[in-house]
């Protein structure tokens, strides 16, 4: 894949986002009253006085949907931030302190920046909104119904900005770690959003298919700097993280914990680096089977694996209610 210029993430960010919001607020390409296109100059917030909450559509965003994620739902009754700029930054702030003996595996969850927005409806409850839907519905003038979602919208570009900085910070620390297998769920993840890019171009969805666009664009940028870090083997055992991933798989069926082959690999290769380093590894995730399995492990009674007797592990952990984030500190107890 080619190279993305990572220095003019930000800017590439928001000349997009500028390219969406002039697109028709409508995915069937109807004009709604009261809404004047915007101009080429520097974008501002208009007034639309004659729509109420509930007129405005926005991008659904939650598993509650399942995969009909270009359907747009209005009757909101509020909106909110789901978590706040101090809570979002609190995840790399909390935990790459850069102390001796620290290291860290990143999930996929970990990496991509998750929603930022909610939306209360009274016939689903709480949903999770496409963030680039709320951006966009401020530009229509969702701020003249409510000072507060100016400041949220200002909030959610803050978020994503500085969060966007600090993981490239992180991911180019020598500690960090990320497995082919996760890189290549990104990469899939990629190639199937530049599907579905495509396919709504192709039927002439513009406004849809511009998030999309805007999602692709963030992805490749995330691909980008993932591939960026040095490619040589995690661990020097490659034999080993294999016993210990069919473990992973022995403790993922046998506790029905739901982790797929990736996430079993991921806690595997923790595992190994642990057993090699005698070092504490730490997995950071949002997926609560791979914290099901973690905790499976230092659970299980040590084994001998292929002539070799797995060491027990104690397990520290922590979560955070806001963004949902695990810190699994695996120890390993020689």
């Amino acid at each position: 894949m080619p190279r993305v210029n990572i220095d003019d993430w930000e800017d590439n960010e928001q000349e997009n986002f500028r390219k969406i919001s002039r697109v028709s607020s409508s995915y069937r390409g109807k004009k709604e009253r009261g809404i004047t296109p915007a101009s080429n100059s520097a974008r501002k917030l208009r007034v639309v006085s004659d729509l109420n909450l509930e007129d405005y559509r926005f991008l659904i965003d939650d598993s509650k949907f399942g995969n009909e994620v270009s359907n747009y739902l209005t009757g909101f009754e509020e909106l909110t931030l789901r978590y706040r700029y101090g809570e979002a930054m609190g995840e790399f702030s909390d935990n790459f302190k850069g102390l001796p003996g620290e290291n860290y595996w990143l999930d996929t969850s970990f990496m991509i920046k998750p929603n930022l927005m909610a939306g209360i409806h009274p016939r689903h409850g709480e949903l999770i909104l496409c963030d680039y839907s709320f951006l966009i519905a401020l530009d229509r003038g969702l701020t003249g119904l409510d000072e507060s979602y100016k400041e949220m919208g200002k909030e959610v570009r803050k978020t994503r900005k500085d969060q966007s900085k600090k993981l490239r910070e992180v991911l180019g620390m020598k500690t960090v770690y990320v497995p082919q297998q996760i890189r290549a769920e990104i990469s899939a993840g990629t190639e199937g959003f530049r599907r579905k890019w495509e396919e709504n171009k192709r039927r002439g969805n513009d406004f849809y298919a511009g998030i999309l666009g805007k999602r692709l664009h963030n992805l490749k940028l995330l691909e980008s700097v993932v591939n960026s870090k040095d490619s040589d083997d995690l661990v020097e055992d490659l034999s080993l993280e294999q016993n210990l991933f069919s473990h992973c798989v022995y403790l993922a069926n046998q506790h029905r914990t739901g982790t797929s082959p990736t996430d079993n690999h991921l806690v595997a290769y923790a595992l190994t680096k642990a057993i090699e380093k005698k070092e504490p590894q730490i997995v950071l995730t949002k997926d609560w089977g791979i914290h099901h399995l973690t905790r499976k492990v230092a659970n299980s009674a040590a084994r001998r694996i292929n002539g070799y007797t797995l060491p027990k592990f104690h397990l520290n952990s922590s979560y955070s209610n806001g963004s949902g984030l695990h810190a699994l500190e695996l120890i390993p107890e020689f």
